[in-house]
């Protein structure tokens, strides 16, 4: 698992496919433990989104597994953030 740092975020994240890897490599940064989001999904739950949307490739897949993975812990964040009044 990797770390990256986007929008001042810290997230560990593991990247599957080319696609994705070229994408997010100007975003990694030094390991953490404490990152702010963990994305961690399944190869298994990507094959399944692929044959569900299979007009798009596993790497298309995989980026928009990560994004919407993303956009679901970034509103928890928020949420909780807005709760706790962080």
């Amino acid at each position: 698992m990797n770390t990256y740092k986007i929008a001042d975020l810290i997230l560990n994240m593991n990247v599957r496919g080319e696609l994705l890897r070229k994408q997010s490599g100007r975003y990694l940064s030094q390991r953490s433990e404490s990152a702010d989001i963990t994305i961690d999904i399944s190869e298994e739950f990507l094959i399944l989104k692929q044959m569900e949307n299979n007009h798009l490739t596993f790497d298309e897949c995989n980026i928009y597994g990560q994004e919407e993975n993303f956009i679901i812990n970034f509103w928890i964040l928020t949420v909780l953030c807005c709760i706790l009044q962080l």
